[in-house]
């Protein structure tokens, strides 16, 4: 599962897409694809147009027309190609956004690497390793690949009590400075410490104390990180008082 946000102060939790949906989808594309050039060469035999062994063998394989089939759909279909529509997967920015065309374009030519050259070998083995299930597109383009329907939405009011943040006046004016998907961020951050309060995540928790203060404006005052902790919880209160 991952969170990713839809509006403001509302975080949508998504369930990343299994290997072996993303490997039906696949299949399902290579289908389409080439029923697409079948039909294409069958045209052209009924039209009497020649064409060359190679050129029929470029048009089943494709290496740069797969791809560009892929990059095309996804850019033109909000992440979804022909088999990812069928199973209810698509593709996502880190920040839960429709991708850009220069991510599309990206994920199309490492799909060279992670499909096509490698058989899929290299994809579904980077899919198993990684933590987000991503394939070197993936990691390349900042993507994820992820169930089109979310699990379920929840706003950050849900961690507090309602009643004690319309009594709050903001501690910290300057929380206005920072931008949703900082606070989402920190969201995250304090999730992580609060489940393993391991050394790891206790030095992101530090990390993101100082560039909190840095955005603030604010002189870091604390090297305890129970103290960072409880100051990082009530910029979150802050910033949802000052923007709901």
């Amino acid at each position: 599962m991952i969170e990713l946000p839809i509006t403001q102060n509302v975080i949508a939790e998504y369930k990343l897409a299994p290997l072996g949906k993303r490997i039906f989808a696949q299949i399902l594309d290579i289908t389409a694809y080439l029923i697409f050039w079948l039909i294409l060469m069958l045209l052209s035999s009924m039209l009497s147009i020649r064409m060359s062994l190679y050129y029929q063998f470029i048009g089943f394989i494709s290496f740069v027309g797969y791809p560009m089939y892929y990059a095309l759909m996804e850019a033109l279909n909000k992440g979804q190609t022909l088999g990812k529509l069928a199973l209810g997967i698509r593709v996502v920015n880190q920040q839960g956004d429709i991708l850009t065309f220069s991510q599309t374009i990206l994920r199309g030519i490492l799909l060279l690497i992670d499909l096509l050259l490698s058989f899929g070998v290299i994809g579904c083995l980077f899919i198993t390793a990684t933590r987000n299930r991503q394939r070197i597109g993936d990691l390349a383009a900042a993507t994820l690949v992820v169930e089109t329907i979310p699990i379920q939405r929840k706003s950050l009011l849900d961690n507090y009590s309602e009643q004690t943040l319309y009594n709050r006046t903001p501690e910290f004016p300057n929380v206005r400075f920072l931008k949703e998907d900082d606070v989402v961020l920190i969201k995250e951050v304090i999730a992580r410490y609060d489940k393993s309060h391991s050394i790891s995540d206790a030095n992101a928790l530090n990390l993101t104390y100082k560039k909190v203060c840095l955005i603030l404006g604010a002189k870091p005052s604390s090297n305890n990180i129970a103290s960072q902790y409880y100051f990082l919880i009530e910029i979150i209160k802050d910033y949802i008082v000052a923007t709901r």
